[in-house]
């Protein structure tokens, strides 16, 4: 339920350059999730790269990316699975942000 409720509100749909203080406190809840292999790393690198694709989700996904980076770094190279951080790079090397 509260991955559930944490993932709900971080993929509501947002402009870019909105105000990421709104979300930073649920990105970091569920890096610390990943941080406690309550939500598998793969799992949750799968989830940051289907946002990542979403213009409207783009901005939590990328605050969740840096916050699992920050508190997962030895989980995300021991125990993620490399085909889903290729994938992720992937859709990150398409990433164009751009303020109107």
């Amino acid at each position: 339920m509260l991955v559930s409720n944490i993932l709900q509100f971080l993929a509501i749909a947002r402009p870019l350059d909105c105000d990421r203080m709104e979300f930073f406190i649920y990105a970091e809840a569920f890096a610390a999730l990943v941080k406690l292999e309550i939500v598998l790393v793969t799992g949750a690198i799968t989830t940051i790269t289907v946002l990542l694709r979403k213009p409207e989700t783009r901005a939590a996904a990328i605050t969740m990316l840096g916050k699992t980076v920050e508190l997962c770094i030895n989980l995300l190279h021991d125990k993620c699975d490399p085909l889903a951080l290729q994938e992720l790079w992937g859709v990150l090397s398409t990433v164009r942000f751009s303020y109107h």
